[in-house]
């Protein structure tokens, strides 16, 4: 058997392993689950199963019925009560309250605005192991339970935590194919363009096709779900894969006096070190307590060392063929346009150096008004149906959303006491005064003067647990983001310390304090993965230059690109959530591949020539057109990510291709800049006698 039979050979047994791995995981499932953003044992989760095991769960899904033409009549009010009947029947569905049910009282009160005009029903879920897995029927059962009502005129509106996350489910299931397949062709167009022939072109995308059918096989196989953070991983893969194909192909354009294979041996190192920083930087994310961060650290890290691997077996088997004689000697067409770049940054580094001090000042300030929040509604576009029924329904309604808490009496089965029921009511009262709260909710609102005899069963409604010691209480908040609700919530628990007696305790729960809890996530995600990233990622590149100096200098114009990224955050007010909070550590993994690329050229020309300006000319000549080509092709593959319908998906994309270009503008002006002026001098290498260069 031949060697280049062999080749081919090898590569063949590579796209079975990925086809049956691909067979064998089947599709990849959506979800966006508690269970992948939190630890089982972080506190607010336990607090929130904890509340559902008193109060059941506090899921509620919100129908909004508009009739301004027609108030609550008799008519209507039957068609209201035969439409919750029909909700009532959908599996999973706990109990539904509709103003049909409640002729007076405090649940008339919080069923009906002040008009009568708009009136809810509310449908609470059951408890279920599987609810996230469910939840997508669910509420297909509850829109067609009111199919008939929709018939009538009646305006309807939707809303619901669990509604803006079964959206977000969905959308990440139809628009992860099409941004995926738009992200190849828009790649296989620019790579044509850089690289004038078909052939890298199909090194590149047929080695992140195989690369990603391993990757996602793998990925299902172990269990785990696509979510609106994951989805990012086909383009991840995408972009590192192609980088490698890039750099490979420049190389073996540039290779007419030494064989392919020679050629292809000497570009795998600076490949292999790249491919080690980009997942150090990854994996750097495996330190965040948000699981679903850790996945994507994970999975990311392991897809960078899989498409090295394949890109490589594609390469081998490519040059082994007449096909690696395409455009063999071709000089890339930036060729005169790097010669002139080289030639003015040699002659004035200061001038650079002084021009992205000014930046990077005016960057810090940006960055210092980069403001920790998560809002998932506006995770959505304006104009979505989701944002556009919760405005609605405030609009025509009020505040919608439950805030809960557990009160615990200070005795055993006493939550029923007079007393304790009396400071409830005052607090709740508090609350509402102060406008933190719409209405509220609990079992003194049954036992205040002017309300109904207490005609409900008090536990099975969900207001007083089976031990009749914790008291369930409701607080109707508006849609915000989690920085507003931990400022609404410590508010409302400061007036039940001066409302409550001494000896009660009160506990958050619900899903809105959990929601919360994701800003000290973010926050402690930015500073664990980029402080993990920066040590991992300039490690690797110490040990691959062999130089401290130069590693160290490699530092800042790697920071810079990072830097202005938050500035621009900050001066556009884009938060720092649940989306953008991974941009930092995976740029700076990416952004690291030009300057190790640039910087193992300006050593090997240091080693030859011994002149300092002559090794950053040779070094902008020989691997800026790889660098050019790969950010072009980058940040195509990042900003298609732009047009996707969920923002936090949309803004990594924009973001990541904005920090691209920004490290592309460092590489060949900043670094070469500081080369100049600190770089090591001739003394640091050993020159080569041959006098001709090792690249």
């Amino acid at each position: 058997m031949s060697t280049t039979q062999g080749r081919w050979i090898t590569l063949g047994a590579l796209v079975f392993v990925a086809s049956v791995l691909v067979l064998m995981g089947g599709a990849p499932v959506v979800s966006n689950s508690l269970s992948v953003w939190f630890v089982e044992d972080d506190p607010a989760r336990v607090a929130y199963e904890n509340f559902q095991d008193l109060f059941g769960n506090d899921e509620v899904v919100v129908l909004a019925i508009g009739t301004p033409d027609m108030p609550l009549t008799r008519p209507v009010r039957d068609a209201v009560a035969s439409t919750a009947a029909e909700m009532r029947g959908v599996s999973g569905v706990a109990s539904v309250t509709s103003p049909a049910d409640a002729n007076a009282g405090p649940l008339a009160d919080l069923l009906v605005n002040s008009d009568s005009s708009v009136f809810l029903l509310m449908a609470r879920l059951e408890v279920m192991t599987d609810a996230d897995a469910r939840r997508h029927e669910i509420l297909l059962g509850l829109r067609q339970a009111v199919a008939s009502l929709a018939r009538t005129g009646v305006e309807l509106h939707w809303a619901g935590i669990g509604l803006v996350y079964d959206e977000l489910n969905e959308v990440s299931f139809r628009e992860t194919p099409l941004l995926t397949g738009a992200s190849f062709v828009l790649v296989g167009v620019v790579l044509y363009a850089v690289a004038g022939s078909w052939i890298p072109v199909l090194l590149a995308l047929a080695s992140v096709v195989i690369s990603t059918m391993v990757l996602m096989g793998v990925f299902s196989l172990a269990g785990f779900q696509l979510n609106m953070v994951t989805a990012i991983l086909p383009t991840l893969m995408l972009v590192v894969g192609t980088a490698t194909a890039v750099h490979i192909f420049t190389r073996l354009q540039r290779a007419t006096g030494e064989s392919p294979d020679g050629a292809l041996q000497e570009v795998f190192k600076p490949c292999l070190f790249t491919a080690l920083t980009t997942a150090a930087g990854f994996a750097s994310l495996m330190t965040a307590r948000m699981g679903v961060i850790r996945d994507l650290g994970a999975f990311a890290a392991l897809g960078v060392l899989i498409s090295l691997v394949v890109t490589f077996v594609f390469a081998r088997a490519i040059i082994s063929t007449r096909w690696s004689t395409v455009n063999r000697g071709r000089t890339p067409r930036s060729a005169a346009l790097l010669e002139g770049l080289a030639g003015w940054v040699v002659s004035h580094p200061r001038p650079i150096l002084t021009a992205s001090a000014v930046v990077a000042g005016l960057s810090l300030f940006g960055a210092t008004k980069v403001v920790v929040d998560t809002y998932s509604i506006e995770f959505f576009r304006e104009g979505h149906s989701v944002r556009v029924d919760s405005e609605a329904i405030e609009a025509g309604y009020g505040w919608y959303l439950p805030l809960e808490f557990a009160v615990q009496s200070p005795d055993q089965g006493h939550a029923l006491e007079p007393a304790l029921l009396a400071t409830i009511s005052d607090w709740q009262s508090r609350v509402e005064e102060s406008g933190e709260a719409q209405w509220s909710l609990s079992v003194a609102d049954f036992a205040s003067p002017g309300s109904q005899p207490a005609t409900i069963d008090p536990v099975a409604a969900g207001l007083v647990d089976e031990a009749r010691s914790t008291v369930r209480v409701t607080f109707g908040v508006p849609m915000a983001s989690a920085r507003g609700w931990a400022e609404r919530i410590d508010h409302v628990l400061a007036m039940a310390d001066e409302t409550l007696p001494d000896g009660s305790t009160i506990t958050e729960g619900g899903y809105l304090p959990l929601y919360v809890r994701m800003m000290d996530y973010v926050v402690d995600t930015q500073v664990r993965s980029f402080a993990v990233a920066l040590v991992l990622v300039f490690a690797i590149m110490g040990v691959f230059l062999g130089s401290p100096r130069i590693m160290l200098l490699a530092l800042l114009p790697n920071l810079l690109p990072i830097l202005l990224i938050f500035g621009v955050m900050g001066s556009l007010g884009i938060r720092l959530d649940i989306a953008t909070v991974t941009v930092a550590a995976i740029a700076l993994g990416i952004v690291v591949d030009d300057t190790v690329h640039l910087l193992f050229h300006f050593r090997r020309n240091m080693e030859v020539t011994g002149d300092r300006a002559t090794a950053v000319r040779a070094a902008l000549v020989d691997v800026g057109p790889a660098l050019l080509g790969t950010t072009a092709i980058l940040t195509a593959s990042f900003a298609v990510l732009g047009f996707a319908s969920v923002l936090s998906i949309a803004l990594f994309g924009l973001l990541s291709a904005a920090t691209l270009v920004f490290a592309l503008v460092a590489d060949l002006l900043v670094l070469p800049a500081m080369l100049m002026v600190w770089g090591p001098s001739p003394r640091s290498f050993t020159i080569s006698s041959s006098g001709g260069s090792h690249d």
